[in-house]
């Protein structure tokens, strides 16, 4: 049986700090690359979306708007929640803003992040982020939703965990990115990414 506190917010909070363990492993070299160093979908010269930095996804601020809500399953808003498919759903989304300019709190900026961070770390997300943070802050089993069997995960919503266990996410935020199994996340970033300061390398 599945039992937890199913959230929308707090999935985002956790995958920001997934972000920045990936930042302290190395894996990502800062979080003011382009995102076209991650998507090589959007390299090409006249794509204005690789030059969107990861920072601005972190802080909703990419220009990207999450695809129109209809009341049908093939909407495109409603395949972020049910489709089988969320990697072409996202890569197929144009900005309608430049980006660093304003907030703008979509689901589609964390769906990015997910990706963005499944291949810098070469690891599906739910691995990583038992690997890397999960596990070694003492949490038990969590549940992520996935598009369809060994598909992508929904990092923008929808992790099950128990209250106890979102508690600690909440304590490791309040301690500053340090808790007891967890090395210290780089302070600049994790400053950056809480307080909305960041001055890059």
């Amino acid at each position: 049986t599945v039992t937890g506190v199913q959230t929308c917010a707090l999935p985002i909070c956790l995958l920001a700090l997934a972000v920045l363990a990936a930042r302290e492993d190395g894996a990502i070299r800062s979080l003011a690359q382009p995102l076209a160093d991650f998507i090589p979908e959007w390299r090409a010269a006249d794509d204005t979306r690789g030059r969107i930095r990861l920072s601005d996804l972190l802080h909703n601020q990419s220009g990207f708007v999450d695809p129109p809500y209809e009341f049908r399953a093939d909407s495109p808003g409603m395949q972020l929640f049910i489709g089988d498919d969320l990697r072409a759903l996202v890569l197929a989304q144009r900005p309608t803003a430049l980006p660093g300019k304003n907030y703008r709190g979509t689901a589609l900026d964390a769906q990015l992040l997910g990706l963005v961070l499944e291949r810098a770390t070469g690891e599906p997300y739910a691995k990583f982020l038992s690997r890397r943070l999960w596990r070694p802050l003492g949490a038990g089993e969590a549940w992520a939703r996935l598009d369809r069997d060994g598909g992508s995960t929904r990092t923008f919503c929808c992790l099950q965990a128990t209250a106890r266990d979102w508690a600690r996410v909440g304590e490791l935020v309040r301690r500053g990115g340090i808790a007891p199994g967890i090395a210290p996340t780089v302070v600049e970033c994790f400053d950056f990414c809480f307080s909305g300061v960041y001055k890059p390398r």
